[in-house]
């Protein structure tokens, strides 16, 4: 959830198998996954707000491993700057928009 927005749900898997030699240990199974947070945000400051859920496949183990009892188990802060091309691209603009108006100013 951004600025206490509904929140999304991303489904991770994770993998139980013998990777430290012992039965039960557990390793992502989806190691290259990624989400742009900041995509469409306006400038400024916002919240967010995440939980982590976990549940079995239904093998008989115990149905829920660990959950966020109803809350954002982490909250965060972050700024949305603009890109410094963003930037030189305005003061690129500024610059033109000077020398217009000088030359107006000659010209006439």
């Amino acid at each position: 959830s951004i600025d206490g927005g509904a929140f999304s749900s991303i489904s991770l898997t994770f993998n139980e198998d013998d990777v430290n030699g012992a039965d039960g240990d557990q390793r992502w199974a989806n190691t290259n996954f990624s989400i742009d947070l900041l995509a469409g945000q306006s400038l400024g400051t916002h919240t967010l707000s995440f939980y982590v859920s976990a549940t079995t496949n239904g093998d008989g183990a115990a149905p829920v491993l660990f959950d966020n009892a109803g809350g954002a188990n982490y909250n965060t802060s972050f700024t949305v700057v603009p890109e410094p091309s963003t930037w030189a691209m305005m003061l690129a603009g500024l610059g033109l928009l000077v020398g217009v108006q000088r030359r107006r100013r000659r010209l006439s």
